[in-house]
């Protein structure tokens, strides 16, 4: 009978072989992303306060994707009458007010919601080598606590006073 190996010290800390092609390919999308200008929309475009915004260079942002950080470059529009910027490239990653991909957001926020965010820290760490801080796990655990909760308020119909049974 055959035995089954075993090591002799724990693997813990040994990366799986997939994960340097994986940051390799994190690159590649890096400098695809960064050779597409097609976020740029010319020098001005409506602000959402009803202002024109104008074209104030590019911006680099770095953000975790699944693959590890991604750092694009993005055109970068600011309103001189409300004092706001955005790049509308952020808005097509889904990027805009956070540093995780949406899918390392999903990640964060399983594993937020199952164990603490130190140990959530350190699965994430373990199963897909991302580097997030304990922190971070309960700051996306809690974005996306208010994104379900607003789901929830947007898509149930309130109760009418009628349907309720009259008080004793």
């Amino acid at each position: 009978m055959a035995s089954i190996w075993k090591p002799s010290k724990p693997l813990r800390g040994v990366k799986p072989c997939a994960w340097p092609l994986a940051r390799l390919n994190t690159r590649a999308i890096e400098q695809r992303i960064n050779a597409d200008s097609s976020d740029y929309a010319g020098p001005h475009l409506p602000c959402r306060c009803g202002e024109p915004v104008r074209y104030a260079g590019c911006r680099a942002k770095s953000f975790q994707s699944v693959l590890g950080e991604i750092r694009p470059e993005r055109a970068y529009y600011h309103c001189r009458s409300c004092r706001s910027g955005f790049c509308p490239r952020d808005l097509v990653l889904r990027i805009e007010k956070t540093c995780l991909s949406p899918a390392v957001s999903r990640m964060v926020g399983r594993v937020g919601a199952m164990v603490s965010f130190e140990e959530g820290r350190q699965l994430l760490e373990e199963l897909a080598g991302l580097r997030i801080d304990a922190s971070q796990v309960e700051r996306g655990a809690e974005s996306l606590g208010v994104e379900i909760a607003a789901d929830e308020r947007r898509y149930t119909e309130p109760l009418e006073e009628k349907s309720l049974p009259p008080k004793l």
